[in-house]
């Protein structure tokens, strides 16, 4: 998973993070914002928690993630 790449694209109005994480289920990922409007992706097992920090007019009331 250290190899693991993440894509982002910027979308008319939303960013959308793609993730490849082959092998886990839904409940294995956990994605939070943090303080700073960080935001944060982690697996269960191993090490792996990119964070990203987003712009200052994302509405953190409009924030999901789907598996």
């Amino acid at each position: 998973m250290a190899a693991t790449t993440v894509d982002v694209k910027e979308l008319p109005g939303a960013y959308a993070f793609m993730v490849d994480m082959p092998g886990l289920k839904s409940d294995d990922i956990k994605v939070q914002v943090e303080e700073d409007r960080v935001l944060r992706m982690e697996r269960r097992m191993g090490k792996f928690m990119p964070k990203f920090m987003l712009p200052d007019n994302a509405d953190m009331d409009k924030i999901s993630a789907i598996y």
